[in-house]
């Protein structure tokens, strides 16, 4: 399996938890889908060099909070 097909499968997953955090965050449904999208965007080259799953859902979690507070300020 190549790495963008394991990466689409990651966000299929992982997506509604992801937009969870990102909505607990902005209560907003248009603007928690936004910021897991440029999260997401923003991580995708790095997909490849995480061992797991879990440690990549870190990341990302990490950028979407980071990305917030970078809009948010």
């Amino acid at each position: 399996m190549s790495s963008a097909d394991r990466f689409d499968r990651f966000v299929e997953d992982r997506g509604g938890a992801l937009w969870s955090a990102a909505w607990l965050l902005t209560s907003d449904p248009h603007s928690a889908e936004d910021l897991v999208q440029t999260a997401l965007m923003k991580c995708y080259g790095r997909y490849p060099r995480f061992d797991s799953d879990r440690a990549f859902e870190a990341y990302v979690r990490t950028a979407i909070y980071q990305t917030y507070v970078v809009l948010v300020a």
